[in-house]
């Protein structure tokens, strides 16, 4: 099943399907060491694929134009220190630019 089939970009902030649990939530549990498995058991109506589809969605909202300007933390609702803590949670670590230096390897 395609992320899309899963997120819900209509509703502010991002939800999983037809149910009313925002993207965020699921990642906040994600960020603080539960499983699938456990967000599972913990939310009934949600599935492993839609814990998935968070995670999926939280590096689809990174490649999003504007999302290093603050796009990515808009569309799922959160502020920048918590998209820093889902980041860390999934193995995504955080590039440091300089102002007016181009990423290293970029240039």
């Amino acid at each position: 099943m395609a992320i899309t089939d899963r997120v819900t970009e209509a509703t502010s902030p991002a939800t999983i399907r037809s149910t009313r649990i925002a993207v965020a939530a699921i990642l906040d549990m994600v960020a603080s060491g539960m499983t699938a498995t456990d967000i599972v058991a913990q939310e009934p109506s949600l599935e492993a694929e839609d814990v998935e589809a968070a995670v999926a969605f939280l590096t689809t909202v990174l490649g999003r134009p504007g999302a290093a300007s603050g796009g990515a933390s808009r569309d799922l609702g959160v502020t920048r220190g918590q998209l820093v803590r889902y980041l860390t949670a999934i193995g995504i670590s955080r590039p440091v630019v300089r102002r007016g230096a181009a990423p290293e390897g970029t240039g």
